[in-house]
């Protein structure tokens, strides 16, 4: 309940994350943040996947967001009764799901 414009906060919250997220790609490889000193053997390799993982994140998100905004006008329209049960954890997978994956891909142990 509230006014009509708040529909548009979703929108703008799925451009800030699209932009933020874009302008973290430009960042040159040697300024991430990594949790461990890594080797130039593996460095690249593993700048190539935390790249790949922002890219997936910012697609997911915004996939989400924009399933969440439809929703959302679904329901303002009278023909919804909500978002429905699956809406949290599908948008919790979808979300976290590749930041596992990444996490794993990029500090699974190399053979040397």
């Amino acid at each position: 309940y509230g006014p009509r414009a708040n529909i548009t906060l979703p929108c703008i919250v799925a451009v800030a994350v699209y932009l933020v997220c874009s302008a973290a790609q430009l960042i040159p490889p040697r300024l991430y943040f990594m949790p461990a000193q890594l080797r130039a053997s593996t460095a690249e390799a593993r700048y190539r996947v935390a790249r790949s993982l922002l890219r997936t994140v910012k697609a997911a998100l915004g996939v989400m967001l924009a399933v969440g905004t439809w929703l959302t006008v679904q329901v303002a329209l009278g023909h919804r009764e909500g978002l429905g049960w699956a809406f949290l954890p599908a948008t919790l997978l979808v979300t976290f799901a590749p930041l596992a994956g990444g996490g794993a891909k990029a500090y699974r142990p190399r053979a040397t």
